[in-house]
């Protein structure tokens, strides 16, 4: 016979139930996986690395990537200090340089690895032609401790190279 008093403890059940198998991504001890947080002190990094470049200040890059990290760029291998140098000549090129749709998260792996990934729009306006640009692109980050040891960014650069070439 059915008893109306179970009824809230059966709902109860039911519900924890429901949540426990609809939260995705939990945690296993799977050597990639692990946990992606938003508020993370490097997520921050990489994010003032973003308001200095928009701004043509390289001193955030300068304190968090170290000298020697591996950094390619469309697959072209650059230094630290030839990465700055490139893309503080975009600001020659372009006003209004901006990241838009920025999506900063830091994935911690159960395996002690740490990566930020950075998605973004990149926006600008070419000094030569006043021709508004607009380029989606994504970059990654790998940190030893608090130093990024790796990055890597891709974007197509069609455009933009073009309307650079088109300044100079």
């Amino acid at each position: 016979m059915f008893n109306i008093k179970l009824l809230p403890l059966a709902a109860l059940a039911l519900t924890g139930g429901l949540f426990s198998c609809a939260t995705p991504g939990a945690p296993n001890e799977a050597e990639w996986s692990g946990l992606v947080d938003q508020e993370d002190a490097r997520t921050q990094h990489v994010l003032d690395m973003s308001a200095g470049y928009t701004s043509n200040d390289f001193g955030p890059w300068q304190a968090h990537i170290a000298e020697d990290a591996e950094i390619m760029l469309n697959d072209a291998t650059m230094t630290r200090d030839e990465v700055i140098a490139t893309f503080a000549a975009g600001h020659d090129a372009f006003d209004d340089i901006a990241h838009e749709d920025l999506n900063v998260t830091t994935m911690l792996y159960n395996n002690g690895t740490v990566f930020t990934n950075m998605w973004y729009t990149w926006t600008g306006t070419a000094k030569a032609s006043g021709e508004a640009l607009s380029i989606k692109g994504y970059c990654w980050m790998q940190w030893d401790g608090d130093k990024v040891i790796a990055i890597y960014n891709a974007f197509d650069p069609t455009r933009y190279n073009e309307l650079t070439a088109t300044e100079g």
